[in-house]
């Protein structure tokens, strides 16, 4: 198997289980979603650091679902390197459940051969 063979083997790899992740997020966030929707006329009798902590909790848990499945959708399309490559780097401090998707990431994207897949033979 030659480098670039390998290369669109591991990318494949990388992006099946980042689709994998984000599917599992969702699972877990559509329902607490439902169970939220209810409350939503009441919202307005909490304060506004409630509001606040609420807000920036639900937002966290959209971008930890969209994130990966995005990032498995540009490596598999071989898009947008830096957005991949950021994303492993968050995913890193998701200890320890990402760490090892994101370390893998990492190494992956850094190869020479990699570049040259997504067009970026200078950087």
């Amino acid at each position: 198997m030659n480098n670039m063979n390998r290369d669109r083997e591991h990318l494949k790899l990388l992006s099946i289980f980042n689709y994998i992740y984000g599917g599992l997020c969702l699972s877990f966030l559509l329902p607490s979603l439902f169970i939220f929707f209810p409350y939503i006329p009441d919202i307005f009798n909490y304060d506004i650091l409630s509001l606040i902590l609420l807000s920036l909790s639900i937002l966290s848990m959209g971008i930890n679902c969209i994130g990966p499945i995005a990032s498995g959708r540009f490596l598999i399309k071989r898009k947008r390197y830096w957005f991949s490559f950021a994303f492993a780097c968050v995913q890193c401090l998701i200890f320890p459940l990402l760490t090892v998707l994101g370390v893998f990431t990492i190494i992956v994207l850094s190869r020479d051969s990699v570049k040259t897949l997504y067009g970026l033979e200078n950087v």
